[in-house]
Formats: C-alpha cells, structure tokens, sequence
C-alpha cells in the first residue's frame, strides 16, 4: 500500500508501541523478535526500554520473567557492543597502514556518538530497573492456593526466591555503577547530547544567568542509577515478607542515589550561577 515508506527504527519502534497498547505481550515479542531482522533494521535503546516496560504490564509468570530474561541479555549484548569504526581502525593498525589525523578524529567522533547511544545511563537505569520490578512483581501475580501448596512444600524460602534474585540484581547494578558516580559527575562537551542537526531551529532564550533554576538541567546526561520510586515494588514485597535486611538495603541503596543526585544538582546549579 505504501511502495514509498521505507522501514527504520523509528517506524517499527512506532508499531511496536502500538503492539505493546493494544495486542499481547507475546504479539509484541513476536515483532520485536523477528520485524527489525527481516526488514534489516537495527534495534536502539529506545527499542529495548519499550519491551522491557511492555513485560512490566499485566500479570507476571514464570514465561514472562522468562522473556524479560531473555530481553535484558540481548540488550546486555546490544550494550556492550564495540564501535565498527573503532574495530576498523584497530584493524588498520594491526595490518601497518598509515592512519591520517582526520580519520582519527572521525573516528573518534563516531566512538562517542556510539557511547552515547549504547551506554546511555537514562536506558541503563531503565533496563536493570525494569528487570528488578519484574522479578520483585512475580510473587504477587500467584493465587493464593498456589502460594499456600508451594509454601506447605518448600516453606517461606519460596515468598522471597525471586525478592533475593531481584536484590541480586540491585546489588550487581550498585556495584557496577555506584551512587558516587552521580555524586562525582561532571559533564563535558562530548558527554552532552548532541542536538539534532536535520531540523531546523530558531535560537530561543529561555533561561537567564540572573534565575539559574532555568537553565537547562542535565540529569539526562548522568550515569545509571535507581531512586526509590524505581525501587518501590521491591520495598512492598520486603514489607510484605517482613524481611527487614531486605528493606534495609533497597532504602539504604535508594537514599545513596538520591544523595548523589542532591550532590550533583547542587553543582549544577552553582555553575549555572556562575555562567
């Protein structure tokens, strides 16, 4: 019907939000499994962060932490990728050949653009976050029957199996990207998202040196990191089991995050002060 239209990213991450509102998840997994292969299309981290708030939705089972298993592990591959330029330019130099200056800085460009997109800390929250509330929600979505026959046979280690595996996770998320990370942050040019060169904009000032609560905030550039409303589900579920080491490290974990943000807005807004 529409010979002109050719697919992109940004026209299936479009049909798969529309899956995600009106079909099943497994409708959704579906296309997001074989759509952008067979259109040759690449996934981006908008692609992932949809799927992983659409397994988010509903009931959880043991097949859909499954799947949200599975989508974390490719995203995990996705994210970890390393740039083709750089993997060209290493070549290169393996092989002798001579490498020009501009092509360095090609290069070098296209590596941070990759960084930006691959490990940006916004889809890095997201993603880990995401996969704790699903483990954290699995628990609740089971009948009560169910609950009372796996607990007569495996005792009170069952409520809080997939509370610990979710903590594991947190505890793994602390680990690799601390809260002084935030705390410590300070952006510079090529950390900063680059602006959209295909639109045309016209300059407009919307913030002013004299209020510097205006200007532009740059939480979108930090490194990963949870609050407590990401965190909430996990809490409810250590409320409910009564399990006070549990609730003691996600409000301590949280409340280390929500320092390290108060850290780095506080800077933040002292140098808008100064600019």
């Amino acid at each position: 019907m529409f010979p002109e239209v050719k697919p992109s990213t940004f026209l299936l991450n479009a049909y798969l939000s529309i899956l995600n509102s009106h079909s099943t998840l497994s409708a959704s997994l579906e296309f997001f499994n074989t759509a952008f292969d067979t259109t040759g299309v690449e996934k981006n981290r908008y692609t992932f962060e949809l799927m992983m708030k659409r397994c988010e939705v509903g009931s959880v089972g043991k097949e859909e932490v499954d799947k949200t298993k599975d989508i974390f592990e490719e995203w995990l591959r996705w994210s970890s990728e390393e740039c083709p330029a750089v993997q060209e330019l290493r070549m290169k130099k393996d092989e002798g050949e001579a490498v020009e200056e501009m092509e360095l800085e090609r290069v070098g460009r296209e590596a941070r653009e990759w960084e930006k997109e691959r490990r940006n800390g916004r889809n890095v929250s997201k993603m880990w976050g995401g996969l704790i509330r699903v483990l954290a929600k699995y628990v609740s979505t089971l009948s009560l029957s169910s609950c009372e026959s796996e607990l007569t046979r495996s005792g009170r280690e069952f409520r809080g199996y997939q509370e610990s595996e979710a903590l594991s996770v947190l505890r793994r998320f602390n680990t690799l990207y601390p809260a002084s990370n935030v705390a410590n942050f300070r952006p510079t040019s090529s950390s900063l998202p680059t602006p959209d060169t295909s639109v045309t904009r016209v300059p407009l000032q919307l913030s002013s040196s004299l209020y510097p609560e205006t200007s532009p905030s740059l939480i979108s550039s930090l490194p990963p990191y949870l609050t407590f409303q990401d965190l909430k589900l996990l809490h409810l579920r250590f409320v409910e089991l009564e399990d006070k080491k549990g609730l003691g490290y996600v409000k301590g974990i949280s409340k280390g995050y929500e320092a390290g943000l108060a850290h780095f807005r506080n800077w933040e807004k002292k140098m808008g002060g100064k600019s």
